[in-house]
């Protein structure tokens, strides 16, 4: 499997999702279960949303962002 640069992927196995990320400049691979993902997503959500936003505008700018796959969720999400 090609994993593209700079990018999420997400596979399953086992019936299992893991979230893959290549790391070119230390010439390895970063694994993560759904769990370390979302908490990945909390924390890039925490450091880009502008204080006093309402949900509505998040949501809004969330929905524009194209990062969600309305089939299966997360997909090569940016880093």
């Amino acid at each position: 499997m090609l994993l593209p640069k700079g990018k999420i992927t997400m596979i399953k196995l086992h019936g299992k999702e893991y979230y893959l990320y290549p790391d070119l400049n230390h010439h390895h691979v970063l694994i993560g279960s759904n769990r370390n993902f979302m908490q990945y997503n909390q924390l890039v959500a925490d450091q880009l949303t502008p204080l006093g936003s309402t949900q509505g505008e998040l949501d809004q700018e969330w929905e524009e962002s194209g990062a969600w796959d309305d089939l299966e969720g997360w997909r090569g999400v940016g880093w």
